[in-house]
């Protein structure tokens, strides 16, 4: 008996949600991981008197293929509260964050949490009315992207398989078609985008998933790079719009106050700030060259100005020229 609910309890955690399948050769061989070899006829007995109790469903082919039903899921009616917590917060903010489509196979598991949540089971549960994220700036408007395509690219990147796209480029709006060999996912500012190289390039480059209209995964291997890290990717700046390219030794007049926030959260690894004989504070670091750094300078404000590099504080001083003049003659 216990072998019995070890196995089918195994077996309903491992069925996807619905539109993907799991063939029941592959619970097969899943299970003789866990527990041994388990025969094939004992796995369809087993998923057939499940799909009388939950919403699981299995389909014509050979071997056949399982998934619990469009909209439903293993039941999490019993979440322990501090877990049910998580989920309602992710809910609250998780999907702010990412696009409808990836949240979408969340969906279950939030509205467990949710009723749990609602019975005030637990005095933990009441933290989500104690607790808030501000945004350190608006929020975007979330990019649309077709669930199909975010599946097949999800599921490129960890079968490690060929992926070919239709890509529309976001400077003509055209259309093209070509293989990807995906390495890694990336989700930043709501979008998310799929790290990989294109055709037999050399160079990595990244594709913004929201602009694929269509994807298929190709019955073959992705040609990987063994030396690959997406951290030491993301180290090397690669999602900054780099204008010089490398780093800048930036040195800034800042307010006292500002200077208090920089020390909590430097802006790098060297970062120096030492009192100036104005009053001000003096801050020196190493940072990207980038179109970032120039967007996070002009929102200071008054609070900082560059000293340094020559050609940056001209630029700023420009940028900000030009600002005021867009201004004049408004009431």
């Amino acid at each position: 008996m216990d072998d019995t609910i070890l196995r089918q309890w195994t077996l309903l955690r491992s069925i996807p949600n619905h539109p993907r399948r799991i063939a029941t050769n592959q619970l097969q061989a899943m299970l003789a991981d866990i527990m041994g070899e388990v025969s094939l006829r004992t796995i369809q007995r087993d998923l057939n008197k499940l799909s009388l109790v939950f919403q699981i469903e299995g389909d014509q082919s050979k071997p056949q293929g399982w998934c619990w039903r469009k909209g439903h899921k293993l039941d999490v009616q019993t979440l322990e509260p501090a877990t049910a917590l998580t989920f309602n917060l992710a809910e609250a903010y998780l999907t702010r964050l990412l696009p409808p489509a990836a949240t979408a196979q969340l969906q279950p598991w939030f509205n467990a949490a949710r009723n749990i949540s609602s019975t005030k089971a637990s005095a933990i549960t009441r933290w989500q009315d104690k607790i808030r994220v501000i945004p350190g700036s608006p929020f975007r408007v979330i990019r649309q992207t077709d669930s199909e395509v975010q599946r097949a690219v999800y599921e490129a990147v960890q079968t490690e398989r060929l992926l070919e796209i239709d890509y529309r480029a976001i400077s003509n709006g055209g259309e093209k078609t070509y293989p990807v060999h995906p390495f890694a996912i990336v989700v930043r500012d709501s979008t998310i985008y799929l790290v990989g190289r294109i055709r037999d390039y050399d160079d990595i480059r990244i594709v913004a998933i929201h602009r694929i209209a269509g994807a298929r995964i190709l019955d073959q291997p992705a040609i990987l790079d063994p030396g690959f890290s997406i951290d030491s990717y993301l180290q090397q700046n690669s999602f900054q719009i780099m204008q010089g390219g490398g780093t800048v030794s930036l040195e800034l007049r800042i307010d006292p106050q500002l200077a208090r926030y920089l020390l909590e959260a430097p802006i790098s690894d060297d970062q120096e700030i030492t009192d100036a004989p104005d009053g001000s504070k003096r801050l020196i670091a190493t940072v990207p060259d980038s179109a970032q750094l120039r967007t996070w300078l002009l929102s200071l404000g008054t609070a900082a100005t560059v000293i340094s590099p020559p050609d940056l504080s001209s630029e700023m001083r420009q940028q900000v020229m030009r600002m005021a003049q867009s201004y004049e003659g408004l009431p």
